[in-house]
C-alpha cells in the first residue's frame, strides 16, 4: 500500500466500531451496486486496466511481429518497474493538485491529468515505427506507463475515501477488479484481433478513443470531501515515531540510493539498447549488474528494518528531534518527506522482521519466487508465441488469433479457475503450505514452456498418456 492509499485508509478508522457490525440486506445491497460511486468505480477499474494491459503485453506483441530482437524487447519491458515504484512518487500527490485545475478536486484534478497524458502517448505510440523509430517508441510507452501508475495510485485513495455505508469498500474493490480485468480483456484479447485484421497503429488508435471515454466519463467522479482546514488529510497514520526523526531520515536516504542506482543502472541500459547499433549484450548486463541491482532494490530495506529493530534498543536514538537543522523550514520539508516514505516502506519491514524473525528471510524469498517468475515469462510470452524460429530459438510463430484462443480465452477461464482453487486449498490447508505450494508450481510451468520450445515431446507423451489429446479431439481441437 502506497503512502498516499494509507492515508486514505486511515479516515476509516473513525468509522471502524460503527461499521463492524453493519450488517447489510439485499435492498441495501442493490442500492450499493447502483449507486453512482459504483459505476463511477467501474470506470476508473477500466481507465487503470486500459494502459496496464496495452504497456505490459499487447506492445511486445507489436514489437514481436515488427522483427524487434528479443533481448531489446526485454529491455523495454523495464517500464513496469513504475508500477512497482509509484509509492516514491505517491506522497507529491498528496497534499496538492494540478495546477490551474484546482477547482476539480486534489483526487479528480490528477485523475483528468494522468489520463491526458496516457492518452497522448498512446497517440504517438500509433503513429511510431518500431523498425524506424524503436526510441521514440519507447519514450512514449514510458511515458504512459509513468502516467498510468500515477493513476493508480490516486485512484486507490479515491475508492477508500468515498466509500461509505451506502457503497462499503469491499464492493468498491469488487467493481474496481471487475472494470480492471475487463479492460484487459479488452487492451489485451481484442486488441490483438483488431491487429490482425486492421493493423497495430489504428488498433493503439482505437484504444487511445477508448481512454478518452473514461477520460470524459471521470468528470462524473464525486470528489472525496474528508480532508482539514489546512489542505491534509483528517487523520495522518502513525509512522512509528519511537527513533528520532533524524535517524529515520539517516535510515531511509541509503535504501533511496540504492533504489536510485538501480533505476539508473536499468533506465541507463534501456535508453542504450534503443539507441546504440549493435545494442549492448544483455547476458553482460545481467551478469556485471544484476546482482548489485538486486542487493540495491530488495535486500536493502531488509538490511534498513534489521537496522531499525537494533537501534530501537538505544535510548539514544529514541525521542525527539536533536537536530540543529530539523527546525528549519527546509529541514522540517525533509522530514515530513521522510517520514512518509519511512512509514511506507521501512516501517512495516521492521515490523515484519521483528514478528518473524529469520522466518521474514523465507517470507521474503516466497514473494521473490512469485514475482520473479511472473516478471522472466511475462516480457517474453508474445515473443514465444508469435515469434519467428529463424530469429528467435524455440518459438513457436503463432498468429495473434492463435494467442487470443490459447492465451487470452483458454488462459483467462483457467486463472479465474485457479483463483477459485486457490481460495478453497487456503481454507482447507492454510495460507503457508499453498503459498509454497503455489510457488512451486508457478516455477514449474517455465518446464512447460521449455518442453514447448524444444518440441513438446514430454507434452505429446502426457497427452497421449492420459487420453487428453482424443477429449479435446473430440472439441474439434488439435494439439
Amino acid at each position: 500500500m502506497t503512502q498516499i492509499e494509507a492515508n486514505a485508509a486511515a479516515g476509516d478508522v473513525v468509522e471502524k466500531d460503527r461499521t463492524r457490525s453493519k450488517r447489510y440486506g439485499w435492498r441495501d445491497v442493490l442500492k450499493a451496486i447502483f449507486s453512482g460511486r459504483t459505476g463511477t468505480m467501474f470506470v476508473l477499474g477500466i481507465a487503470s486496466g486500459i494502459p496496464f494491459a496495452a504497456l505490459i503485453g499487447t506492445l511486445n506483441a507489436w514489437l514481436t511481429q515488427s522483427d524487434i530482437r528479443v533481448s531489446t524487447i526485454g529491455v523495454i519491458s523495464f517500464i513496469g518497474l513504475a508500477y512497482s515504484f509509484n509509492f516514491l512518487w505517491a506522497p507529491a500527490l498528496q497534499r496538492s493538485s494540478v495546477p490551474g485545475l484546482g477547482r476539480l478536486g486534489r483526487r479528480r484534478s490528477w485523475m483528468l491529468f494522468f489520463q491526458a497524458v496516457t492518452v497522448f502517448a498512446f497517440i504517438l505510440i500509433a503513429f511510431s515505427d518500431p523498425q524506424g523509430n524503436l526510441a521514440a517508441m519507447t519514450g512514449a510507452a514510458a511515458i504512459a506507463a509513468f502516467a498510468s501508475a500515477s493513476f493508480h495510485v490516486v485512484v486507490d485513495a479515491w475508492r477508500i475515501e468515498v466509500a461509505d455505508d451506502d457503497a462499503p469498500l469491499d464492493l468498491l474493490s469488487s467493481v474496481y477488479q471487475f472494470g480492471f480485468r475487463s479492460a484487459g480483456f479488452l487492451a489485451g484479447a481484442v486488441a490483438l484481433l483488431l491487429a490482425e485484421r486492421l493493423g497495430w497503429g489504428t488498433t493503439y488508435l482505437i484504444v487511445a478513443v477508448i481512454a478518452v471515454v473514461c477520460l470524459i466519463l471521470t468528470f462524473w467522479a464525486r470528489e472525496p470531501r474528508r480532508y482539514d482546514a489546512d489542505g491534509a488529510f483528517a487523520i495522518e497514520p502513525a509512522v512509528g515515531g519511537d527513533l528520532k526523526p533524524e535517524i529515520r531520515l539517516y535510515i531511509l536516504a541509503p535504501v533511496l540510493l540504492g533504489w536510485a542506482y538501480a533505476a539508473f543502472a536499468l533506465f541507463g541500459f534501456m535508453v542504450s539498447a534503443v539507441t546504440s547499433d549493435p545494442p549492448p549484450s544483455a547476458s553482460a548486463f545481467t551478469r556485471g549488474s544484476g546482482p548489485f541491482i538486486v542487493l540495491a532494490s530488495v535486500f536493502s530495506p531488509a538490511l534498513a528494518g534489521v537496522a531499525i529493530i537494533f537501534l530501537r534498543k538505544r535510548a539514544g536514538a529514541l525521542g525527539a528531534s536533536s537536530a540543529a537543522w530539523a527546525v528549519s523550514p527546509l529541514g522540517r520539508r525533509v522530514l515530513e518527506i521522510s517520514d512518509i516514505l519511512y512509514a511506507s516502506i521501512l516501517a512495516p519491514m521492521a515490523e515484519l522482521i521483528g514478528r518473524l524473525r529469520w522466518a521474514a528471510l523465507i517470507v521474503l524469498l516466497l514473494a521473490l519466487s512469485y514475482r520473479f517468475t511472473d516478471a522472466v515469462w511475462g516480457a517474453f510470452a508474445y515473443t514465444f508465441y508469435l515469434g519467428d524460429p529463424a530469429a528467435a530459438a524455440g518459438a513457436l510463430h503463432h498468429s495473434l488469433d492463435d494467442v487470443f484462443i490459447a492465451s487470452k480465452t483458454f488462459g483467462v477461464a483457467m486463472t479465474i479457475a485457479g483463483i477459485g482453487l486457490g481460495g478453497v486449498l487456503l481454507l482447507k490447508f492454510g495460507r503457508m503450505p499453498i503459498l509454497l505450494a503455489g510457488a512451486v508450481l508457478a516455477a514449474g510451468t517455465n518446464l512447460l514452456f521449455a518442453d514447448l520450445a524444444l518440441g513438446a515431446s514430454a507434452m505429446d507423451a502426457f497427452l497421449g498418456f492420459t487420453q487428453l489429446d482424443h477429449v479435446f479431439g473430440s472439441f474439434g481441437l488439435d494439439q
